[in-house]
């Protein structure tokens, strides 16, 4: 026992003093550091009691940069820093140091959008050890890829098979999805669903409905099929026949597939990072066998990775998965081609979403800003018609007459290739919904933060701070989006904060360019490789959305304020699923 009790001690001196060290570091570089124990105690600054009520992590992030800078302020005031230099002291840079438990590195959290750039840009690929809780999910896909030489080959196949199939081919898996999902909604509102009452105060029959989980299933199908080549249904239809012998899987319908993805995926989502925070970190025996939330996720994952697996036995032949399959990088173990399609089919469905729900919450909150973008779709929609000798050209048209055909002209999809290539990749055609799409993601990035070790050299930065060599800098794009230094107004919703001039003649806005402070896909060698795709789906979705009906707050029973919470996970996604109403309106002539 006594030998045990010496080693225990011995241990905790050696994490101790590695802890000092950390602390040490951070501060030779110039960053305020917090010590995190019980998220009380703090050095640098003291948080009153009443700062430590329910504050959900993004706030509480952007309150302690707001603090370091301010202690930087009376260490300039009191001391003999240059009291003059404000970009000096405007850091908006913290150090932290976690528990003896799990601390394996020092942090420095950054939400300066100039030292954002720079370590994005400048430190390199190497993800922080904690990834690794994302592993047993993820397995070694672009995400998790630990190897440098194995994750760029990885990242150029997988770029390449993106080339290969193009965006054109995109928009038409979307444009048919949406039709779907319009239809939905509209039985929504034929039915009334609005408790109390079956029509607003202006006469126009509304339902209230949940947002996110309709928006998760229609990213998660046009991505599905823009990978695969095929869509979700006959993937699953393909699959169960030739699983005679396995009742469960030739029984389960694809629709049960789908909710079973989509329900584990939202626990995981939530539960994978919180793991990477905790003491669960240090063990997946441990933390699988102990801990009851551990076998939740396992059991979550096995679900989840059914979806990638039919996704790798179904795809098609010209899809962009097969493309994926057959490269060198994806083919050196069996299991490589279903960790990337999980964590392509994860990534895209749940960014997609999260950035739509966002963005017609804001627009609930503006409701003129709402109310000008429908009205230029439907007249840029008109004036498409228009142009083409009155035929309706704009597939993506959601009339209340049924379509003639379900399919429509297979050759005439072929020949729209080339032209939807260029017109969904470019913000020129509809500035107006791409100047919302750029601030949606602004106030409200697809994932909140990412994290480079600074694993093999220090990265100093412009304002005298010095990011230590062994450091993880954790770089929050929700705080550098809204870093006074970079932005106007930055924690306010301003479309127009994108528009460059409009010409006097034909009141056309031109749009400025995205610029260096914009990165919500993140910048640097581990940008977001689906970026491209994600925007070419907000295009179609969230315009066709936006275009058909008009979003208002429920405030009897859902204020806005409420469903503006944000549950920090994976991404950022509304608490409570973005509940609102949601009318259709008869459209001016």
């Amino acid at each position: 026992m006594r030998t045990i009790l010496s080693v225990l001690t011995v241990l905790v001196v050696l994490l101790k003093l590695k802890q000092m060290w950390s602390v040490f570091l951070l501060k030779r570089g110039g960053i305020t550091t917090v010590i995190v124990r019980k998220r009380r105690r703090l050095s640098g600054w003291v948080l009153s009691a009443q700062t430590e009520k329910k504050v959900h992590l993004l706030d509480r992030i952007e309150r302690w940069l707001r603090e370091s800078d301010e202690r930087s302020d009376k260490i300039d005031n009191d001391g003999n820093g240059n009291d003059d230099d404000s970009n000096n002291r405007r850091k908006r840079i913290f150090g932290a140091t976690s528990s003896l438990v799990t601390g394996s590195c020092p942090f420095a959290h950054v939400g300066a959008s100039d030292a954002a750039r720079k370590i994005l840009r400048e430190g390199g690929t190497e993800k922080m050890p904690a990834y690794s809780a994302f592993k047993r999910f993820a397995g070694n896909g672009l995400f998790t890829c630990a190897n440098a030489e194995e994750w760029r080959r990885k990242r150029v196949e997988v770029l390449k098979a993106f080339g290969r199939v193009g965006v054109g081919k995109l928009r038409r898996v979307a444009e048919k999805r949406v039709k779907e999902l319009v239809k939905e909604i509209r039985e929504e509102i034929k039915t009334k669903k609005k408790k109390g009452g079956e029509k607003n105060n202006d006469d126009i029959k509304v339902a209230t409905v949940t947002l996110l989980p309709l928006l998760q299933r229609v990213a998660l199908r046009i991505t599905f099929e823009y990978l695969c080549g095929i869509s979700m249904e006959e993937a699953c239809k393909r699959r169960s026949a030739k699983k005679l012998n396995d009742d469960d899987e030739k029984n389960k319908d694809w629709k049960v597939i789908e909710t079973e993805y989509l329900e584990c995926s939202t626990i995981l989502r939530r539960i994978i990072p919180a793991r990477a925070r905790s003491m669960w970190i240090i063990s997946d025996f441990l933390y699988y066998t102990f801990s009851s939330v551990g076998r939740e996720e396992k059991r979550a994952i096995e679900k989840a990775k059914l979806l990638a697996l039919i996704a790798v036995e179904t795809c098609t032949e010209n899809s962009a998965l097969r493309e994926i399959i057959r490269g060198e990088a994806h083919g050196k173990r069996a299991t490589d081609a279903v960790e990337e399609a999980t964590t392509l089919l994860f990534a895209g469905h749940d960014t997609q979403s999260a950035t739509m729900c966002w963005g017609i919450l804001e627009l609930i909150k503006h409701e003129k800003i709402q109310e000008e973008l429908r009205r230029s779709l439907r007249k840029q929609r008109r004036t498409e018609i228009e142009e083409n000798g009155g035929r309706q050209q704009h597939r993506n048209s959601t009339s209340n007459e049924d379509d003639e055909s379900e399919n429509g002209n297979e050759n005439d999809d072929v020949n729209d290739d080339d032209a939807d290539e260029k017109e969904i990749t470019t913000s020129a055609s509809k500035p107006e919904l791409e100047a919302v799409i750029r601030e949606t993601l602004r106030l409200h990035p697809v994932a909140p933060l990412v994290v480079r070790q600074m694993k093999h050299r220090s990265i100093h930065l412009e304002n005298g701070v010095t990011i230590p060599k062994g450091t993880a800098a954790c770089v929050w794009l929700h705080a550098s989006h809204r870093d006074p230094a970079a932005w106007e107004s930055p924690n306010a919703f301003q479309p127009s904060r994108w528009h460059d001039t409009i010409a006097p003649a034909t009141t056309t806005i031109k749009l400025k360019k995205p610029g260096k402070n914009f990165q919500p896909f993140a910048s640097g060698q581990r940008s977001c490789v689906g970026q491209h795709v994600a925007m070419a789906t907000l295009r179609v979705v969230f315009g066709q959305l936006l275009e058909t009906f008009t979003f208002s707050e429920n405030a009897s029973e859902y204020p806005i304020a409420d469903e503006m919470v944000p549950s920090v996970g994976f991404t950022v996604t509304p608490r409570f699923g973005a509940r609102v109403n949601v009318s259709e309106e008869e459209e001016e002539d």
